[in-house]
């Protein structure tokens, strides 16, 4: 009777376990408070339509990472959009919907920033840029957060997608159309040994 007891209590203790971590890979890297703010966000389409009609909202967006330039005071990060799961993922089989042309407001890093990364941007809507080959949406970062690094990183995505729309420099120059709103900026990464 007592030995029954004791598996009982083991099985139990380890679907504790195997629940708690399924809860924790399920949590979204991106604060409430900005989820909150981004609730009931239009689609990325319906963005990219009409910027100007959403400029200054905050939005949850995300992607892959195509490019990471620095410049003196800032970075760029152009992203290949894909759709977000519940949690704020980026889906990798799913198709890009255009190009998130994300702007913060500091230096990153390209080695981390690394093309064929996963990253979800919050931020603002800002003007469309000068030139846009496809659909694309300009943010200034609020919070960047990079998704664990895939095994294989994807070259030949990275290769068509600077091939179809080019790369940052395809966007004419930057200072036309950054405006920074005055706050500054967090990121947040999954710490290291994720990426």
């Amino acid at each position: 009777m007592g030995e029954c007891k004791e598996r009982l209590a083991f099985a139990g203790l380890w679907i504790f376990l195997l629940s708690s971590l399924t809860g924790c890979a399920n949590v979204s890297p991106v604060p409430e408070s900005l989820r909150h703010q981004a609730k009931g966000q239009p689609l990325f389409t319906e963005i990219a339509a009409n910027p100007a009609a959403f400029q200054g909202r905050i939005v949850i967006l995300g992607g892959r990472i195509i490019e990471t330039r620095l410049y003196e005071k800032r970075s760029i990060v152009l992203v290949s959009q894909r759709p977000l799961s519940p949690h704020d993922q980026p889906l990798a089989t799913a198709e890009s919907g255009g190009r998130i042309l994300v702007k913060y407001e500091g230096r990153l890093d390209p080695a981390v920033y690394a093309p064929g990364k996963r990253i979800v941007v919050a931020g603002r809507v800002l003007p469309r840029p000068a030139l846009h080959p496809g659909p694309t949406i300009s943010m200034e970062a609020i919070r960047l957060c990079l998704w664990p690094r895939e095994k294989k990183v994807i070259e030949e995505e990275q290769q068509k997608e600077l091939a179809a729309y080019g790369s940052i420099d395809e966007y004419g120059p930057i200072e036309q159309y950054w405006n920074p709103i005055g706050w500054e900026p967090t990121v947040m990464g999954w710490g290291v040994g994720w990426w």
